[in-house]
Protein backbone atom coordinates (compact mmCIF):
# COMPACT_ATOMS: atom_id res chain seq x y z
CA UNK A 1 0.00 0.00 0.00
CA UNK A 2 1.04 3.88 -0.24
CA UNK A 3 1.54 5.59 1.70
CA UNK A 4 -0.53 8.83 2.17
CA UNK A 5 -2.13 11.61 4.82
CA UNK A 6 -4.58 13.50 4.65
CA UNK A 7 -5.64 16.51 6.85
CA UNK A 8 -8.87 18.21 7.42
CA UNK A 9 -11.13 20.45 10.02
CA UNK A 10 -14.66 19.26 10.18
CA UNK A 11 -16.94 19.99 12.62
CA UNK A 12 -14.44 21.88 14.95
CA UNK A 13 -11.65 19.23 15.12
CA UNK A 14 -8.70 18.69 12.95
CA UNK A 15 -8.72 15.44 11.35
CA UNK A 16 -5.64 13.26 10.22
CA UNK A 17 -6.02 10.53 7.97
CA UNK A 18 -2.75 8.28 7.37
CA UNK A 19 -2.92 4.73 5.00
CA UNK A 20 0.08 2.76 4.68
CA UNK A 21 3.21 2.06 7.22
CA UNK A 22 5.06 4.83 8.29
CA UNK A 23 8.76 5.27 9.96
CA UNK A 24 9.48 7.41 12.52
CA UNK A 25 10.91 9.64 9.90
CA UNK A 26 7.54 10.05 8.18
CA UNK A 27 5.71 10.46 11.30
CA UNK A 28 7.85 13.57 11.77
CA UNK A 29 7.08 15.10 8.57
CA UNK A 30 3.51 14.93 9.13
CA UNK A 31 3.44 16.24 12.22
CA UNK A 32 4.86 18.85 11.21
CA UNK A 33 2.76 19.13 8.09
CA UNK A 34 -0.48 19.39 10.71
CA UNK A 35 1.14 22.31 12.42
CA UNK A 36 1.61 23.85 9.17
CA UNK A 37 -1.83 23.13 7.83
CA UNK A 38 -3.61 23.85 11.13
CA UNK A 39 -6.36 26.62 10.47
CA UNK A 40 -6.87 26.92 14.54
CA UNK A 41 -3.72 25.50 16.68
CA UNK A 42 -5.85 24.93 19.49
CA UNK A 43 -8.12 22.42 17.57
CA UNK A 44 -8.55 19.40 19.11
CA UNK A 45 -7.23 16.33 17.16
CA UNK A 46 -8.31 12.90 15.60
CA UNK A 47 -5.36 10.53 14.48
CA UNK A 48 -6.98 8.02 12.64
CA UNK A 49 -4.47 5.48 12.29
CA UNK A 50 -6.83 2.95 11.68
CA UNK A 51 -5.42 2.07 7.70
CA UNK A 52 -2.05 2.63 8.98
CA UNK A 53 0.93 0.53 10.59
CA UNK A 54 4.44 1.05 12.12
CA UNK A 55 6.36 -0.87 13.89
CA UNK A 56 8.43 1.72 16.34
CA UNK A 57 10.31 1.13 19.54
CA UNK A 58 9.45 2.13 22.49
CA UNK A 59 12.49 4.93 22.43
CA UNK A 60 11.12 6.43 19.06
CA UNK A 61 7.59 6.49 20.50
CA UNK A 62 9.20 8.79 23.25
CA UNK A 63 11.18 10.87 20.86
CA UNK A 64 7.88 11.59 18.23
CA UNK A 65 5.49 12.89 21.75
CA UNK A 66 8.87 14.37 22.88
CA UNK A 67 8.31 16.49 19.03
CA UNK A 68 4.73 16.69 18.97
CA UNK A 69 5.15 18.42 22.39
CA UNK A 70 7.19 21.38 21.28
CA UNK A 71 4.27 22.84 19.62
CA UNK A 72 3.40 26.50 21.01
CA UNK A 73 -0.75 25.96 20.94
CA UNK A 74 -0.91 22.61 21.64
CA UNK A 75 -4.62 21.07 21.24
CA UNK A 76 -6.44 20.46 24.27
CA UNK A 77 -7.25 17.28 23.43
CA UNK A 78 -5.84 14.38 21.14
CA UNK A 79 -7.57 11.00 20.13
CA UNK A 80 -6.26 8.42 18.05
CA UNK A 81 -8.25 5.63 15.95
CA UNK A 82 -6.50 2.34 15.39
CA UNK A 83 -7.97 -0.66 14.39
CA UNK A 84 -5.56 -3.48 16.19
CA UNK A 85 -3.86 -4.62 19.10
CA UNK A 86 -0.84 -4.32 18.34
CA UNK A 87 -1.48 -0.32 17.11
CA UNK A 88 -3.43 0.45 20.22
CA UNK A 89 -0.70 -1.18 22.70
CA UNK A 90 1.76 0.99 20.81
CA UNK A 91 -0.45 4.36 20.69
CA UNK A 92 -1.42 3.66 24.71
CA UNK A 93 2.43 4.07 24.91
CA UNK A 94 2.89 6.65 22.71
CA UNK A 95 0.17 8.27 24.82
CA UNK A 96 1.86 8.59 28.32
CA UNK A 97 4.45 9.92 26.46
CA UNK A 98 2.81 12.72 25.11
CA UNK A 99 0.22 13.97 27.66
CA UNK A 100 0.52 17.10 29.42
CA UNK A 101 -1.18 18.93 31.96
CA UNK A 102 -2.20 20.72 29.17
CA UNK A 103 -3.10 18.18 26.80
CA UNK A 104 -4.99 14.81 27.22
CA UNK A 105 -4.78 11.74 24.95
CA UNK A 106 -6.72 9.48 24.65
CA UNK A 107 -7.12 5.58 22.02
CA UNK A 108 -10.27 4.59 20.57
CA UNK A 109 -11.09 1.48 18.31
CA UNK A 110 -13.93 3.45 16.58
CA UNK A 111 -14.24 7.25 15.22
CA UNK A 112 -17.27 7.97 16.81
CA UNK A 113 -16.14 7.39 20.50
CA UNK A 114 -13.48 9.35 19.51
CA UNK A 115 -15.15 12.34 18.25
CA UNK A 116 -17.85 12.24 20.89
CA UNK A 117 -14.70 12.32 23.97
CA UNK A 118 -12.64 15.38 21.15
CA UNK A 119 -15.90 17.16 21.48
CA UNK A 120 -16.47 17.01 25.66
CA UNK A 121 -19.18 14.69 25.50
CA UNK A 122 -18.20 12.14 28.18
CA UNK A 123 -15.83 9.64 28.34
CA UNK A 124 -15.95 8.43 24.66
CA UNK A 125 -18.91 6.61 24.30
CA UNK A 126 -21.70 8.19 22.44
CA UNK A 127 -25.35 7.60 24.81
CA UNK A 128 -26.64 4.49 23.83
Amino acid sequence: MDKAFHIEAQDGILVIRIEGTLDIDETRQVIEKTRADTPDAALPRLWDLSAASADLTRDELRRIAELAQREEHSPRRIAFVVSDDLAFGQTRIFGVFRETSHTEVQVYRDTASARHWLLGRGGGRPPQ
